[in-house]
């Protein structure tokens, strides 16, 4: 009796390219926060900052709340920054210490990521399938940064959007 004669089938070799192996790690760990109620929750709670803008825009810009958005116009131009008649009012979240924190936290998300793998043996794994050592940083890098920008870069693009 023979290896096919049990069900097993053969298997055709297709080469993979290194962008989609490296795209594969770059998947796991963009998608790997929205797997657990405390991570989601977390994601959530770096978007209330967008949310609240998105508050303050609507109440300020809406058209049946005149006497309302006046009032928080004035109130806009007193603080500065809270006002979306402001590129500030758009940009603060991503330009003023926004940067700084997005590079802290993807690089210790990207090394939280890599000690989790080593602590299960994952990184020998990955070695054998034809990932560098550096491909496999900067594609888990590049995971945390898609997850990061998302909030930084996606939320105040959305909200000048909506704003428009």
């Amino acid at each position: 009796m023979s290896i096919f004669d049990t069900g097993y089938s053969a298997v055709r070799y297709e080469p993979v390219s290194q962008a989609s192996r490296l795209w594969a790690i770059i998947r796991q760990e963009f998608t790997l926060i929205f797997r657990t109620k405390k991570g989601l929750s977390l994601y959530l709670l770096c978007l209330a900052y967008v949310l609240v803008r998105l508050v303050i825009m609507y109440v300020t810009l809406a058209p049946e709340t005149e006497i309302v958005g006046q009032m928080a116009e004035t109130a806009g131009r007193t603080v500065s920054g809270f006002s979306p008649y402001s590129v500030a009012f758009y940009t603060h979240h991503s330009t003023e210490l926004g940067l700084v924190l997005f590079l802290l936290l993807s690089c210790v998300i990207s090394v939280r990521a890599i000690a989790g793998d080593r602590a299960v043996n994952a990184l020998e794994f990955y070695w054998t399938r034809g990932i560098s050592p550096w491909g496999y940083f900067i594609a888990k890098w590049l995971g945390s940064a898609l997850l990061l920008g998302s909030v930084f870069v996606g939320g105040p693009i959305a909200l000048w959007l909506f704003g428009i």
